[in-house]
């Protein structure tokens, strides 16, 4: 177990030197249900393509024919800055901060370039008022007078890296799922479609823009296109950019997502964000007497359950890792049925009953399983995702794990007692 991350009862906290820690990126995780984002560090100029983590739930690409991923978006949490002309390095450990009670990611960290130091400061929520809605604050100063340059936009060169069903293989190869079919660029605002591999998902990205800098410039390249603020930065002025992101697919189902351009700031979302987070934890919160590592350890995983959870999107389930990873391939399995469904049938019935109406939407294919293993009936695949097909290609596993049979049949009479 890791020592380094501090647990308070409505917070994780974690300092460290690494700008590339995976079980970090993992637990610094934050979502909504509907989508997710890794706590990867942005504005840094490394390009991570397959490594950052953007998921929208029920969004699959074909990577193989018949066999699908958890699409790894591209991102617009991302971007660079330099100063006087140069990329910043990185002069102090980055610190990382997770309310739980909000759902907002904090970081911090001091950069260098030449004799200037930048004190930067990042934040970012998946809201909870509105699940298409992936809202940033950027702020930082400098201690001298000096050329700032930001990019921000959209990272349209993410990839995902396949991991393979058996544990004992290792896969190096990229496959590029979500492919840019078309965008607009307006003054405060970029627009971005992209195509899903194999599976004909759509998925639209809006970016809108507030920043202290008053003019802007377009940017496209090869891995990227958003905008670019140049301007003088006094010495111990604050540079402020704020970015709210509206996530849409062809696929959404959820009726509290949005549609209309986004003028509220970063702290108006963020109050309404806030008070649907109050209302959640007000039906799932449990307070317990004992060690405040025990206290944050019981809330760190009732966070990851509603955050992992499209508690109003009956036609997907909860993957393996959440929205935190492609492991598995983003796949549903029995776990979420046995395990997780009781905490949703005590805290969120819609969301029991949006878990159990994906397996009763998913019955017809169940029913084609049993017949290609020439049993009667109906037989549940080992791992399924947005069509209900069997994604298990380890024979073994996936023709053997007979209990999963009867788990489903177990869950939905827990749900219907």
């Amino acid at each position: 177990m890791r020592q380094d991350i501090i647990l308070k009862p409505w917070q994780i906290e974690l300092t460290t030197n690494s700008t590339n820690d995976s079980f970090e990126e993992s637990t610094f995780f934050t979502g909504n249900g509907r989508m997710g984002i890794r706590g990867y560090l942005p504005f840094w100029q490394e390009k991570r393509t397959f490594e950052t983590g953007l998921f929208v739930a029920g969004i699959f690409g074909e990577i193989k024919p018949g066999i699908t991923d958890f699409v790894n978006l591209p991102t617009p949490v991302w971007g660079n800055i330099e100063c006087d002309g140069h990329p910043i390095t990185l002069s102090s450990p980055v610190s990382s901060t997770l309310d739980m009670k909000t759902g907002v990611r904090s970081q911090s960290f001091l950069a260098k370039s030449g004799e200037t130091t930048l004190n930067i400061e990042h934040h970012v929520f998946c809201s909870m008022s509105d699940p298409s809605l992936l809202v940033q604050r950027l702020s930082f100063s400098a201690s001298r007078t000096s050329n700032i340059s930001v990019h921000a936009g959209i990272h349209t060169a993410c990839c995902n890296c396949p991991v393979p069903d058996d544990q004992v293989k290792e896969n190096h190869e990229t496959i590029k799922l979500a492919e840019p079919a078309q965008h607009d660029m307006c003054k405060d605002s970029v627009d971005c479609t992209f195509s899903i591999l194999g599976t004909g998902l759509i998925v639209r990205e809006q970016m809108f823009f507030h920043t202290s800098f008053s003019d802007s410039e377009d940017y496209i390249s090869d891995d990227s296109l958003g905008k670019q603020w140049h301007g003088i930065l006094q010495s111990g002025q604050k540079f402020v950019l704020e970015i709210t992101t509206r996530i849409t697919t062809s696929r959404d189902i959820d009726p509290l997502i949005g549609s209309n351009e986004i003028s509220d700031t970063y702290d108006d979302l963020f109050a309404k964000s806030s008070l649907a987070w109050a209302s959640r934890w007000s039906e799932s919160d449990i307070e317990i007497d004992g060690a405040p590592d025990d206290q944050s350890a019981v809330r760190y995983n009732i966070f990851q359950l509603i955050t992992s959870c499209s508690a109003r999107d009956s036609s997907v389930s909860i993957g393996a890792r959440g929205l935190t990873h492609t492991r598995y391939k983003g796949c549903y399995f029995w776990d979420t049925d046995l395990f997780m469904l009781s905490f949703f049938l005590y805290t969120h019935p819609e969301a029991a009953k949006n878990l159990m109406e994906y397996r009763v939407r998913t019955l017809p294919q169940a029913k084609e399983n049993a017949k290609k293993m020439n049993n009667a009936g109906a037989r549940y695949p080992w791992m399924t995702s947005f069509d209900g097909s069997e994604q298990c290609e380890s024979w073994d596993i996936g023709a053997s794990e007979l209990h999963i049979t009867a788990d489903i049949p177990f869950a939905m009479q827990q749900y219907f007692d």
